[in-house]
C-alpha cells in the first residue's frame, strides 16, 4: 500500500483515521500518515482544444475533504438541495424555457472565484476550522515553485464543488429574498461535471 500523504495540518485527522481501523492499520504495515508540503499543479483536458488546470493533492487529505463534501451535501438536502439528483433542475430548466419565469447563471472557472477570505467571512467558524484544516494551502506549480493559495478549493479538492454549491445557493437564495422581498423563491444549483 502507498503512502498515506496529507499536509501537516491534517496529519492528526489522518492518522486518527487510520489507527481507528485495525486492519487498515495492518494493511498499511503499521505506518501512519507521511507528510507533504504542497499540492501539485496537473492540466487534463477541458473538451478537445482546451486544458483545464487542477491541483493533484495529497491523498489523505482527499479522502477527509471527501467526507467534508458528503456532510455538506446531506446538509443542502435539508433545505432541498439534492445534489445527487439533477432532476428538479430540468424542470426548472423547461419551466423557465416555457413561460420565461426563471433566470439561469453559468459562472465559468466557479471554483476559482471562492477567495479564502470569503469563505473565512461566510462559514460558520465550526465548519470554517475542519475545511482548512484538510485544506491544501501551498501549490506547486510544474518549474518547482511554491505558491501560497489565495482561492480556498481548487479543482483537486474533495468538498470544491458542494462548498462552492452551498456559497453560490446561499448567496443566491438571500438575494432573491432580499430583492423580492418574500421567502417563496426557487433556487437550485447545477453543475457541469461529476
Amino acid at each position: 500500500m502507498g503512502p498515506f500523504g496529507v499536509t501537516e495540518r491534517a496529519k492528526p485527522l489522518a492518522d486518527e483515521l487510520i489507527l481507528s481501523s485495525p486492519a487498515w492499520l495492518r494493511a498499511r504495515g503499521g505506518t501512519l500518515s507521511t507528510i507533504h508540503a504542497s499540492g501539485s499543479q496537473a492540466f487534463v483536458p477541458k473538451n478537445a482544444k482546451t486544458d483545464r488546470s487542477i491541483e493533484t493533492q495529497p491523498c489523505g487529505n482527499v479522502f477527509l475533504q471527501a467526507g467534508i463534501g458528503r456532510m455538506i451535501r446531506n446538509r443542502l438536502k435539508r433545505v432541498g438541495v439534492n445534489l445527487s439528483n439533477q432532476g428538479l433542475n430540468q424542470n426548472l430548466a423547461r419551466e423557465g424555457s416555457i413561460d420565461g419565469s426563471l433566470a439561469t447563471l453559468d459562472l465559468s472557472a466557479a471554483s476559482d472565484s471562492i477567495s479564502y477570505r470569503l469563505v473565512e467571512e461566510l462559514i460558520p467558524s465550526d465548519w470554517f476550522f475542519a475545511l482548512n484544516t484538510v485544506r491544501v494551502p501551498l501549490l506547486e506549480l510544474p518549474d518547482g515553485t511554491i505558491h501560497q493559495l489565495e482561492k480556498f478549493s481548487s479543482m483537486g479538492n474533495g468538498y470544491t464543488f458542494e462548498l462552492e454549491s452551498l456559497i453560490f445557493w446561499a448567496l443566491t437564495t438571500a438575494t432573491v429574498r432580499y430583492r423580492s422581498q418574500t421567502t417563496q423563491v426557487k433556487v437550485s444549483t447545477y453543475r457541469d461535471w461529476e
